[in-house]
């Protein structure tokens, strides 16, 4: 069973080596790793030798997959396409080639917020600006940001901003 368990680790680490992370950092983690398991004598023991050994492996892909250049992608894609309603997380993410989770993390750790506080506060200050430099309607400004639903557009702005857009509007015009 040990050994068994012993090749899987070794696999992996070559797996995470593969990826692209030092090959030298990696077997002396799984050097260390096997020297442990040596100690180990029951089952649970040695199973819970391999879950951990294998996590800590997947530990150093996961550093090496982060990718903020992707978040870098998916804000220009957003700043280009925030004004459709429709946009989803899951299109950003087929658009930088991540999955949905995991540019969900990245956005937060890279980015600083979460890809919906992103996404409102693009589609709030171009509806301020709209505000400051326009007379349309506050409908037509909502949709022209992105929010087919004026109450939705509504609520956003108030979270955000403190004040209605009408409220906002007349205090930039004085």
């Amino acid at each position: 069973m040990k050994n068994h368990c012993a090749e899987l680790v070794t696999l992996v680490a070559w797996g995470v080596i593969g990826a692209g992370v030092g090959e030298q950092r990696i077997l002396d983690v799984l050097h260390q790793q096997v020297r442990a398991l040596a100690s180990w004598k029951t089952i649970p023991e040695i199973r819970a030798w391999t879950l951990n050994s294998l996590a800590e492996m997947m530990t150093f892909v996961q550093n090496k997959v982060q990718r903020p250049d992707a978040v870098q992608q998916a804000l220009s894609y957003l700043q280009g396409n925030y004004r459709r309603g429709d946009i989803s997380l899951q299109e950003v993410a087929d658009e930088v080639n991540l999955s949905q989770s995991h540019l969900s993390a990245q956005f937060k750790t890279v980015g600083g917020m979460s890809y919906v506080k992103y996404l409102t506060l693009l589609r709030v200050n171009e509806a301020k600006r709209l505000l400051r430099t326009t007379d349309q309607s506050v409908t037509s400004i909502a949709e022209a940001v992105g929010y087919p639903n004026a109450t939705n557009f509504y609520r956003h702005f108030q979270r955000r901003v403190g004040m209605t857009p009408a409220a906002y509007r007349e205090t930039v015009s004085v």
